[in-house]
């Protein structure tokens, strides 16, 4: 899609989806526990991919709060590092962020 991602985000269309996300996940971060402490602050709406920006399915989108949306986007951003420097993906069991920089 050639639409520019901030004028996406302003979109009645946009908004329309992130109200049903925010619905379907009964308005809390899909990453706490129903057992467990609830997570505070305002929920984002997160997109898992940006493939079919503006078509997003269901799948596409996870509410998270504030701090996991945070961890997620520092993990992506990690993530397109190393596939940068290595031209793949991996995983690993520590990150030294003063060799990221």
């Amino acid at each position: 899609m050639g639409r520019n991602y901030l004028d996406y985000l302003d979109s009645p269309e946009w908004w329309t989806k992130r109200k049903a996300a925010l619905k379907r996940a009964d308005y809390r971060c899909e990453r706490e526990s129903y057992l467990g402490p609830r997570h505070d602050g305002p929920l984002d709406v997160h997109h898992s991919t940006y493939a079919r920006l503006g078509d997003e399915s269901a799948d596409d989108l996870v509410v998270l709060c504030r701090a996991c949306h945070r961890d997620e986007r520092i993990a992506r951003n990690k993530a397109l590092k190393v596939r940068e420097r290595l031209g793949q993906v991996r995983l690993f069991d520590r990150w030294d962020d003063d060799k990221a920089a």
